[in-house]
């Protein structure tokens, strides 16, 4: 999990803390705890446009295709390899998925269920943990509606 450093750094009174700040380490504990593994192999889709979103990914290791949808036709946008968070953003609002994801090799890594996670962005260290979040999903967002729009004028 040492890749996802990043996504447990936040600011704390004007203070930059990472896992090994001694006030964050419990939640990282707890957040660890709380990770079970996953495969999916090439081709498999495990997240699905407009599905509900039941747990969060830590892409581990493998290789991984966002796309969407438009007129029955699948268009691929995005490709991360090695590091993914999927599925942060969707439970922290309770929405569907906006996209679908796809391994495009075999891929692991691990999951933590959407009330756990939940449970763990209300805590204090979690609620800083959103401002990110929000980012990072509206960076994936603005990527695949410049796609779209790339592919609606076609």
């Amino acid at each position: 999990m040492y890749a996802y450093d990043s996504y447990f750094t936040i600011n704390y009174k004007d203070r930059r803390m990472t896992k090994q700040d001694l006030r964050i380490r419990p939640f990282v504990v707890k957040f660890l705890q709380l990770l079970e593994p996953r495969r999916y192999n090439k081709g498999e889709i495990f997240q699905e446009q407009h599905e509900e979103v039941h747990e969060v990914f830590f892409m581990m290791k493998g290789t991984l295709i966002v796309g969407y949808k438009m007129f029955n036709e699948r268009y691929y946008a995005k490709v991360y390899k090695d590091v993914a968070v999927v599925g942060d953003f969707a439970c922290m609002h309770n929405k569907v998925s906006e996209f679908f994801y796809e391994p495009t090799q075999s891929v692991t890594g691990f999951s933590v269920k959407k009330e756990n996670f939940m449970k763990l962005l209300n805590h204090k260290i979690g609620k800083e943990m959103k401002p990110r979040i929000e980012r990072n999903y509206r960076r994936l967002r603005d990527v695949m509606n410049a796609n779209r729009e790339m592919e609606s004028r076609k």
